[in-house]
């Protein structure tokens, strides 16, 4: 990767369009002191994605745009363009690529790649083990080799690495790990919200019982209202109720029997159908059977062949005549079926016209009754005026006590027995009353339970609504997690494989480790096994040494190394 233009333009002191040309393999940037020299420097890191303002000695980010000078106004917007040529082919097909970011004073910062808008991310990712970009070794400043000299093991094997091209995979890793562990993190959210999901929709069931209880009650409550209305129009007069009941018995009975009246008419109509369709049949049997006959008859003085079509004939004849003795049996038995059919209906009918005359019997019953009920009110009148009247008279005739009294016993004998009836009736109309008031308090009662159980059902079954769109959602979210997770393995499991294949590995000791040659025991970090805290310590102490390679004997090591000079295949230690 090489530095090919730098283009400027409201950047610190660049308030104009400033391009610069890297054409050859090395340039140097020469000019009296405060002439911007370190600018060039500051606007390359910040096109690379610096994000530290004390880095480009400013005390913020919107500081790199120009202010203005004596006679020349400030600018609104920073921008820097650096055009990268690709000679070791990192960048795949490209040749050259354009990187830019743009910064206004509303600190609107844009990052783009051959002019189109991209993240900070895919900045870093594109510079990857290029050396180039924010901390790398590409841009050395004052006293920076000092502190990469005097850096722990740690430090300076990153710069090793990103100079070998391995810390973009390691990144990579990191980058994997993280999204692993953030998936697994977010199954076991999605686990606990499936887990309170169901403890919802078991809670949500057992409403949704209690609303199917509310059902049964609403149910009872409409039997209820139906008892309250068959209460209310209920009379007061036991006989007229029995009466009425015994009607409606009967007229039941009367639908039965004009059902089974119907029924059998209907059965007998088929059955007269099945007899016609029989005697039909019987018929043809027997038109057969005078063909045959009359074929016999022909056929009889005929020859051999003749005689045993004869025979066939008269065999088909005897069946015949057999098939038409069972249908005369099966017409004799429809004949009697129709007997007994046309039997029961006259029975049925004699039952219908009884049944009528027993209604109408019980309706003159009905009607007499209820002239009775009549005659015994107008009798109470009837008596109350004879009291009068003997009252008034025992006034007109003293003489006529005797007569008197006994007239007055039995009208007051009369009058007990009719207010006797009458305060029985007043009982009764109380007891009604009683009962009525009790189911209407009773339905007042269950109608303010229908409402609070309507209410209920209503919001369990919007809770239920809420759940099952929770639970879709969450399976979404699962079903979107589940395969972010299947990327990222996937994703771990090339970075393991290119761990395991010495990807970032010189190209002499990635040969030598793929050819596995006599002699060679492997790299000096796999051999090792140390804990985890003398990991740095052993890496401090081996420094670069901790990749070498291992072998038996001195022969072997020069064997391999001439094999390399032979192969053309680099250099190892």
């Amino acid at each position: 990767m090489r530095l090919k233009r730098l283009e400027v333009r409201g950047f610190k002191s660049f308030a104009d369009r400033t391009e610069f040309d890297f054409t050859s393999s090395l340039t140097g940037i020469v000019g009296p002191n405060g002439c911007g020299k370190s600018n060039v420097v500051d606007a390359l890191k910040w096109v690379l994605g610096d994000q530290r303002a004390k880095s480009l000695r400013g005390a913020e980010m919107t500081d790199v745009i120009f202010k203005g000078a004596e006679g020349r106004e400030g600018t609104s917007v920073a921008e820097v363009t650096v055009h990268l040529e690709d000679t070791t082919g990192l960048l795949g097909d490209r040749t050259e690529v354009r990187i830019g970011r743009r910064l206004t004073k509303d600190k609107e910062s844009h990052y783009l790649i051959d002019g189109q808008p991209v993240r900070l991310k895919d900045v870093r990712d594109l510079l990857l083990d290029t050396g180039l970009g924010v901390g790398a070794y590409s841009v050395m400043e004052q006293g920076r080799i000092d502190s990469v000299l005097s850096a722990n093991p740690e430090s300076r094997r990153s710069i090793f690495e990103e100079a070998a091209g391995i810390s973009k995979f390691k990144l990579q890793k990191r980058e994997s790990l993280r999204k692993l562990e953030r998936t697994e993190q977010n199954l076991a959210r999605v686990q606990d919200l499936l887990d309170e999901r169901a403890r919802r929709i078991r809670s949500l069931r057992i409403q949704a019982g209690r609303a199917r209880r509310y059902r049964d009650l609403r149910s009872q409550l409409r039997d209820i209202k139906a008892a309250i209305a068959v209460i209310d129009g209920r009379g007061y007069l036991a006989a007229r109720e029995e009466l009425r009941t015994t009607i409606a018995e009967l007229e039941g009975r009367l639908e039965r029997a004009e059902s089974e009246y119907a029924e059998s008419t209907a059965r007998i109509e088929a059955q007269d159908a099945e007899i016609r369709e029989a005697e039909s049949a019987a018929e043809i049997e027997q038109e057969r059977l005078r063909e045959a006959k009359s074929r016999i008859e022909q056929l009889t003085s005929g020859r051999d062949a003749s005689k045993r079509r004869a025979e066939e004939l008269q065999i088909d004849a005897d069946g015949c005549a057999e098939r038409v003795a069972e249908l005369e049996g099966q017409r004799a038995r429809r004949r009697e079926e129709l007997a007994t059919g046309r039997a029961e209906l006259e029975a049925l009918e004699s039952s219908v016209i009884e049944l009528h005359k027993r209604l109408e019997t019980l309706q003159e019953d009905s009607k007499a009754a209820r002239r009775a009920v009549t005659e015994l009110e107008e009798g109470r009148e009837r008596s109350r005026e004879q009291v009068l009247e003997w009252l008034h008279a025992k006034t007109r005739n003293r003489n006529a006590v005797h007569d008197q009294e006994v007239q007055k016993r039995n009208a007051t004998a009369a009058l007990d027995r009719l207010e006797s009836r009458l305060a029985d009736l007043d009982v009764d109309r109380a007891g009604h009353r009683s009962e009525l008031h009790d189911r209407r308090a009773e339905l007042e009662e269950l109608l303010v339970r229908l409402a609070d159980v309507t209410q209920r059902e209503q919001s369990g079954l919007d809770e239920l609504d809420g759940a099952d769109r929770d639970v879709a959602s969450l399976a979404r979210r699962e079903s979107t997690v589940r395969e972010e997770f299947a990327s990222v393995r996937s994703r771990l499991d090339v970075l393991d494989g290119m761990e395991q294949h010495f990807e970032g590995l010189d190209q002499g000791p990635k040969y030598l480790l793929e050819n596995e040659p006599e002699g060679l025991r492997g790299r000096l970090l796999d051999l090792l096994e140390v804990s985890l805290e003398d990991s740095k310590a052993l890496e401090a102490a081996l420094g670069p040494y901790v990749h070498a390679l291992v072998v038996d004997t001195r022969t072997h090591a020069d064997e391999m190394l001439a094999t390399l000079a032979r192969e053309g295949a680099g250099r190892a230690m």
